[in-house]
């Protein structure tokens, strides 16, 4: 038959609770964005604070491994990022409380600016493995996908 949501092994909540699939989807939409750098007019401090606010395990283990080398990067080009999530997808959720956990995919377009000059747009693809902590959705891996 048909697949719906919800369909197969009666473990995935995706879209059957619609209350944890908007409030996953709409924090993580949120967090996917704020994680790639600064946008126009926030400062590289205040990137940092909120990047560390939505990152967990493994995913905020790797970004402070980055951070100082793509913070270097930051202040020398004056690079600044507007993004937006053109599609995203869940699947996977196990529920809408803390210890709960999803997959969420999501294609960003993303486009750089560095000064006031526009650096260029792109596409990615990516999956993030999340997980509820203390009643927020965080971000705990990410791989790029597509």
């Amino acid at each position: 038959g048909l697949w719906h949501p919800g369909a197969g092994n009666g473990e995935d909540k995706s879209f059957v609770d619609q209350s944890a699939t908007s409030e996953v989807l709409g924090q993580i939409e949120t967090a996917a964005c704020a994680i790639l750098g600064p946008r126009r007019g926030e400062t590289i401090d205040k990137w940092i604070a909120t990047s560390r606010a939505v990152l967990v395990g493994p995913a905020r283990a790797e970004w402070e491994k980055q951070m100082p080398t793509n913070r270097d990067v930051i202040q020398q080009t004056q690079q600044t990022n507007e993004c937006r999530v053109d599609a995203i997808g869940l699947r996977g959720l196990t529920g809408g409380g803390d210890g709960s956990t999803a997959q969420v995919l999501g294609s960003l377009v993303l486009s750089m600016n560095q000064g006031a000059t526009a650096a260029g747009s792109i596409v990615v693809g990516i999956q993030y493995q999340v997980l509820r902590q203390d009643g927020k959705w965080k971000i705990t891996r990410v791989d790029a996908w597509g």
